[in-house]
Protein backbone atom coordinates (compact mmCIF):
# COMPACT_ATOMS: atom_id res chain seq x y z
CA UNK A 1 0.00 0.00 0.00
CA UNK A 2 1.28 3.41 -0.83
CA UNK A 3 0.50 6.22 -3.49
CA UNK A 4 1.62 4.20 -6.66
CA UNK A 5 1.53 5.50 -10.46
CA UNK A 6 -0.02 3.21 -13.22
CA UNK A 7 -0.46 4.55 -16.85
CA UNK A 8 -3.88 5.25 -18.01
CA UNK A 9 -3.78 1.97 -20.12
CA UNK A 10 -2.99 -0.24 -17.53
CA UNK A 11 -5.74 0.88 -15.79
CA UNK A 12 -7.98 0.41 -17.85
CA UNK A 13 -7.18 -3.13 -18.76
CA UNK A 14 -6.88 -4.37 -15.18
CA UNK A 15 -10.71 -3.70 -14.99
CA UNK A 16 -12.54 -6.69 -13.59
CA UNK A 17 -16.20 -7.34 -14.62
CA UNK A 18 -17.35 -8.74 -11.48
CA UNK A 19 -17.43 -7.00 -7.89
CA UNK A 20 -15.86 -8.21 -5.45
CA UNK A 21 -17.08 -5.30 -2.68
CA UNK A 22 -19.89 -3.90 -1.98
CA UNK A 23 -19.33 -0.36 -2.82
CA UNK A 24 -15.59 1.56 -3.91
CA UNK A 25 -15.45 5.44 -3.10
CA UNK A 26 -13.37 7.57 -5.59
CA UNK A 27 -11.85 10.67 -4.76
CA UNK A 28 -9.63 13.10 -6.40
CA UNK A 29 -8.15 15.78 -4.22
CA UNK A 30 -5.37 18.55 -4.24
CA UNK A 31 -4.12 20.76 -1.60
CA UNK A 32 -6.14 19.38 0.87
CA UNK A 33 -4.77 16.08 2.71
CA UNK A 34 -6.14 16.72 6.55
CA UNK A 35 -9.26 17.34 4.43
CA UNK A 36 -9.16 14.64 2.71
CA UNK A 37 -8.69 12.52 5.44
CA UNK A 38 -11.33 13.46 7.85
CA UNK A 39 -13.89 13.18 4.98
CA UNK A 40 -12.84 9.52 4.46
CA UNK A 41 -13.28 8.89 8.43
CA UNK A 42 -16.44 10.57 8.19
CA UNK A 43 -17.59 7.67 6.25
CA UNK A 44 -15.61 5.35 7.94
CA UNK A 45 -17.25 5.86 11.15
CA UNK A 46 -20.77 6.15 9.84
CA UNK A 47 -20.79 2.89 7.62
CA UNK A 48 -22.22 -0.57 8.71
CA UNK A 49 -19.39 -2.46 7.15
CA UNK A 50 -15.79 -0.81 6.07
CA UNK A 51 -14.75 -4.21 5.08
CA UNK A 52 -17.06 -4.14 2.01
CA UNK A 53 -16.14 -0.59 1.10
CA UNK A 54 -12.79 0.31 -0.97
CA UNK A 55 -11.10 3.42 -1.34
CA UNK A 56 -9.83 4.96 -4.29
CA UNK A 57 -8.11 8.58 -4.67
CA UNK A 58 -5.80 10.22 -6.85
CA UNK A 59 -3.52 12.94 -6.06
CA UNK A 60 -1.07 14.57 -8.53
CA UNK A 61 2.22 14.03 -8.36
CA UNK A 62 3.20 17.60 -7.95
CA UNK A 63 1.14 17.93 -4.64
CA UNK A 64 4.11 16.35 -2.50
CA UNK A 65 2.62 17.72 1.19
CA UNK A 66 -0.97 15.44 -0.12
CA UNK A 67 1.73 12.31 -1.62
CA UNK A 68 3.79 13.10 1.92
CA UNK A 69 0.52 12.92 3.98
CA UNK A 70 -1.18 10.17 2.69
CA UNK A 71 2.00 8.19 2.78
CA UNK A 72 3.33 8.95 6.54
CA UNK A 73 -0.34 9.14 8.49
CA UNK A 74 -3.18 8.01 5.71
CA UNK A 75 -1.63 4.79 4.76
CA UNK A 76 -0.54 3.22 8.20
CA UNK A 77 -3.71 4.55 8.95
CA UNK A 78 -5.69 2.01 6.99
CA UNK A 79 -3.08 -0.84 7.23
CA UNK A 80 -3.28 -0.69 11.06
CA UNK A 81 -7.35 -1.03 10.55
CA UNK A 82 -6.75 -3.33 8.07
CA UNK A 83 -9.01 -1.33 5.55
CA UNK A 84 -8.93 -1.14 1.49
CA UNK A 85 -7.14 1.89 0.33
CA UNK A 86 -5.64 2.50 -2.74
CA UNK A 87 -3.78 5.57 -3.77
CA UNK A 88 -2.69 6.27 -7.38
CA UNK A 89 0.01 9.44 -8.44
CA UNK A 90 -1.22 11.53 -11.59
CA UNK A 91 0.41 14.25 -13.60
CA UNK A 92 -1.98 16.98 -13.14
CA UNK A 93 -5.08 17.17 -15.09
CA UNK A 94 -7.00 19.83 -13.62
CA UNK A 95 -10.17 20.41 -12.54
CA UNK A 96 -11.43 20.73 -16.03
CA UNK A 97 -10.29 16.86 -16.78
CA UNK A 98 -12.25 15.45 -13.04
CA UNK A 99 -13.88 13.35 -14.81
CA UNK A 100 -10.44 11.21 -16.22
CA UNK A 101 -9.42 11.21 -12.61
CA UNK A 102 -12.36 9.57 -11.63
CA UNK A 103 -12.43 7.49 -14.59
CA UNK A 104 -8.48 6.09 -13.85
CA UNK A 105 -9.75 5.25 -10.37
CA UNK A 106 -13.42 3.44 -11.03
CA UNK A 107 -11.31 1.59 -13.37
CA UNK A 108 -9.42 0.30 -10.70
CA UNK A 109 -11.66 -0.54 -8.51
CA UNK A 110 -13.97 -3.51 -7.11
CA UNK A 111 -17.26 -2.73 -5.86
CA UNK A 112 -20.77 -3.45 -7.31
CA UNK A 113 -21.46 0.37 -6.97
CA UNK A 114 -19.12 3.37 -7.72
CA UNK A 115 -19.08 6.55 -5.84
CA UNK A 116 -17.26 9.84 -6.73
CA UNK A 117 -17.03 11.37 -3.99
CA UNK A 118 -15.36 14.71 -2.91
CA UNK A 119 -12.57 15.84 -0.34
CA UNK A 120 -14.49 18.63 1.03
CA UNK A 121 -17.61 16.32 1.95
CA UNK A 122 -19.43 15.20 4.71
CA UNK A 123 -21.23 12.13 5.46
CA UNK A 124 -24.35 12.15 8.00
CA UNK A 125 -25.92 9.02 7.73
CA UNK A 126 -25.94 6.05 10.00
CA UNK A 127 -25.14 2.40 7.42
CA UNK A 128 -25.58 4.89 4.24
CA UNK A 129 -23.57 1.85 2.66
CA UNK A 130 -26.21 -0.30 3.66
CA UNK A 131 -28.81 1.68 2.45
CA UNK A 132 -27.11 1.66 -0.92
CA UNK A 133 -26.35 -2.15 -1.01
CA UNK A 134 -29.56 -2.94 -0.04
CA UNK A 135 -30.42 -1.54 -4.58
CA UNK A 136 -28.24 -4.29 -5.71
CA UNK A 137 -29.33 -5.94 -8.91
CA UNK A 138 -30.96 -3.01 -9.74
CA UNK A 139 -29.53 -0.45 -12.49
CA UNK A 140 -30.37 2.99 -11.07
CA UNK A 141 -28.06 6.34 -10.30
CA UNK A 142 -28.47 6.76 -6.41
CA UNK A 143 -28.99 9.80 -5.03
CA UNK A 144 -27.39 11.57 -1.39
CA UNK A 145 -29.84 13.79 0.16
CA UNK A 146 -27.13 16.74 0.48
CA UNK A 147 -27.28 20.77 1.43
CA UNK A 148 -27.78 21.71 -2.73
CA UNK A 149 -30.61 23.80 -2.05
CA UNK A 150 -32.83 20.98 -3.66
CA UNK A 151 -30.40 20.67 -6.56
CA UNK A 152 -32.35 17.65 -8.52
CA UNK A 153 -28.48 16.07 -9.60
CA UNK A 154 -26.63 12.84 -8.07
CA UNK A 155 -24.51 15.45 -6.47
CA UNK A 156 -22.29 12.48 -5.48
CA UNK A 157 -22.83 10.05 -7.99
CA UNK A 158 -23.68 6.40 -7.13
CA UNK A 159 -23.60 4.38 -10.13
CA UNK A 160 -23.27 0.56 -10.65
CA UNK A 161 -20.62 -0.65 -11.73
CA UNK A 162 -22.59 -1.86 -14.95
CA UNK A 163 -21.77 1.76 -16.16
CA UNK A 164 -18.36 1.22 -16.29
CA UNK A 165 -18.81 -2.01 -18.45
CA UNK A 166 -21.35 -0.35 -21.10
CA UNK A 167 -19.27 2.60 -21.09
CA UNK A 168 -15.68 1.99 -19.96
CA UNK A 169 -16.14 5.24 -17.84
CA UNK A 170 -17.60 7.41 -15.63
CA UNK A 171 -17.95 10.76 -17.43
CA UNK A 172 -16.66 11.85 -21.00
CA UNK A 173 -17.12 15.25 -19.63
CA UNK A 174 -15.66 17.45 -16.54
CA UNK A 175 -19.56 18.02 -15.12
CA UNK A 176 -20.02 13.86 -13.52
CA UNK A 177 -22.96 14.88 -12.16
CA UNK A 178 -24.34 16.89 -14.39
CA UNK A 179 -23.62 14.01 -17.08
CA UNK A 180 -24.62 11.12 -15.38
CA UNK A 181 -27.61 12.41 -13.79
CA UNK A 182 -29.02 13.71 -17.22
CA UNK A 183 -28.88 10.66 -18.82
CA UNK A 184 -30.42 8.80 -15.66
CA UNK A 185 -33.24 11.16 -16.27
CA UNK A 186 -33.52 10.77 -19.68
CA UNK A 187 -33.94 6.57 -18.68
CA UNK A 188 -35.87 6.87 -15.51
CA UNK A 189 -33.13 5.56 -13.16
CA UNK A 190 -32.53 7.96 -11.00
CA UNK A 191 -32.98 7.13 -7.31
CA UNK A 192 -32.81 9.44 -4.20
CA UNK A 193 -31.50 7.46 -1.30
CA UNK A 194 -32.11 7.98 2.61
CA UNK A 195 -28.95 8.82 3.32
CA UNK A 196 -27.56 12.54 3.87
CA UNK A 197 -23.97 14.35 2.73
CA UNK A 198 -22.94 17.48 3.82
CA UNK A 199 -21.13 19.16 1.16
CA UNK A 200 -18.76 21.39 3.14
CA UNK A 201 -17.78 23.61 -0.12
CA UNK A 202 -17.45 27.44 0.52
CA UNK A 203 -19.99 28.96 -1.47
CA UNK A 204 -22.69 26.47 0.39
CA UNK A 205 -20.94 26.78 3.90
CA UNK A 206 -18.44 29.69 4.08
CA UNK A 207 -16.08 26.89 4.66
CA UNK A 208 -12.55 25.98 2.30
CA UNK A 209 -12.04 29.26 0.20
CA UNK A 210 -8.77 27.82 -0.66
CA UNK A 211 -7.13 27.97 -3.65
CA UNK A 212 -8.41 24.37 -5.07
CA UNK A 213 -11.71 26.12 -4.67
CA UNK A 214 -10.59 29.40 -6.21
CA UNK A 215 -9.03 27.73 -9.34
CA UNK A 216 -12.05 25.28 -10.30
CA UNK A 217 -13.15 25.26 -13.86
CA UNK A 218 -16.50 24.30 -14.56
CA UNK A 219 -17.62 22.91 -17.95
CA UNK A 220 -21.24 23.41 -17.38
CA UNK A 221 -24.22 25.80 -18.40
CA UNK A 222 -22.29 27.70 -21.52
CA UNK A 223 -23.52 25.83 -24.33
CA UNK A 224 -21.49 27.35 -26.72
CA UNK A 225 -18.12 26.31 -25.61
CA UNK A 226 -16.60 23.56 -26.99
CA UNK A 227 -16.61 20.42 -24.23
CA UNK A 228 -19.38 21.81 -21.88
CA UNK A 229 -22.06 19.51 -20.88
CA UNK A 230 -24.93 21.27 -22.90
CA UNK A 231 -22.66 21.81 -26.14
CA UNK A 232 -24.52 20.65 -29.10
CA UNK A 233 -22.17 17.82 -29.49
CA UNK A 234 -22.25 16.71 -25.86
CA UNK A 235 -25.90 16.60 -26.19
CA UNK A 236 -25.87 14.29 -29.06
CA UNK A 237 -23.51 12.47 -26.85
CA UNK A 238 -25.67 12.16 -24.08
CA UNK A 239 -28.39 10.52 -26.29
CA UNK A 240 -25.73 7.95 -27.04
CA UNK A 241 -25.07 7.60 -23.37
CA UNK A 242 -28.76 6.78 -22.85
CA UNK A 243 -29.88 4.76 -25.87
CA UNK A 244 -27.03 2.07 -24.22
CA UNK A 245 -28.34 2.41 -21.05
CA UNK A 246 -31.90 1.86 -22.21
CA UNK A 247 -31.14 -1.15 -23.92
CA UNK A 248 -29.54 -2.89 -21.37
CA UNK A 249 -32.60 -1.95 -18.99
CA UNK A 250 -34.68 -3.83 -21.66
CA UNK A 251 -32.61 -6.78 -21.30
CA UNK A 252 -32.71 -6.81 -17.19
CA UNK A 253 -36.39 -6.25 -17.21
CA UNK A 254 -36.29 -2.64 -16.00
CA UNK A 255 -38.81 -0.13 -16.87
CA UNK A 256 -38.26 1.99 -20.04
CA UNK A 257 -41.74 3.20 -20.52
CA UNK A 258 -40.23 6.70 -20.05
CA UNK A 259 -37.56 6.91 -22.50
CA UNK A 260 -40.24 5.39 -24.95
CA UNK A 261 -41.76 8.32 -24.53
CA UNK A 262 -39.07 10.08 -24.97
CA UNK A 263 -38.36 8.49 -28.46
CA UNK A 264 -41.75 8.77 -29.37
CA UNK A 265 -41.51 12.90 -28.56
CA UNK A 266 -44.61 12.54 -26.46
CA UNK A 267 -42.96 14.31 -23.24
CA UNK A 268 -39.69 16.53 -22.70
CA UNK A 269 -36.83 14.14 -22.41
CA UNK A 270 -36.09 16.51 -19.38
CA UNK A 271 -39.26 16.42 -17.33
CA UNK A 272 -38.77 14.46 -14.92
CA UNK A 273 -35.38 16.18 -14.16
CA UNK A 274 -37.19 19.62 -13.91
CA UNK A 275 -39.69 18.41 -12.01
CA UNK A 276 -37.40 17.72 -9.10
CA UNK A 277 -36.01 21.29 -9.67
CA UNK A 278 -37.93 23.62 -8.16
CA UNK A 279 -35.75 25.58 -7.92
CA UNK A 280 -34.89 26.20 -11.45
CA UNK A 281 -31.02 25.19 -10.84
CA UNK A 282 -30.52 23.48 -14.50
CA UNK A 283 -30.87 25.24 -17.71
CA UNK A 284 -32.61 24.56 -20.90
CA UNK A 285 -30.79 25.90 -23.72
CA UNK A 286 -33.11 27.17 -26.80
CA UNK A 287 -32.20 29.06 -29.54
CA UNK A 288 -34.00 32.12 -29.60
CA UNK A 289 -33.54 34.49 -32.33
CA UNK A 290 -30.42 33.27 -33.70
CA UNK A 291 -29.01 33.40 -30.26
CA UNK A 292 -28.39 30.35 -27.22
CA UNK A 293 -31.25 31.48 -24.48
CA UNK A 294 -31.56 29.49 -21.36
CA UNK A 295 -35.51 29.36 -21.58
CA UNK A 296 -35.82 28.65 -17.58
CA UNK A 297 -34.44 31.78 -16.36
Amino acid sequence: MGVSRQSCREQIMAFQLEATKNISVCMATRGRPELAFDSIKSMIDLAHNVDEIEFCVAIDNDDTNSVDYFNDTVVPWFEKKEYDLTVMSFDRLGYAKLNEYISHLASNCSGAWIITWNDDARMESQDWDKEIASYTGQFKLLAFKDNHNEHPYSIFPILPREWMVLFGLISPQQAIDAWVSQVCYLTDCFQRIEATVTHDRHDLTGNNNDTTYQEREFLEGNPNRVGDAFHPEMQKLKEVFARKVAWYLKRIGQDTGHWDKVLRKEVDPFVKMYENDPNKQVGSFKQVNGETVNVRK
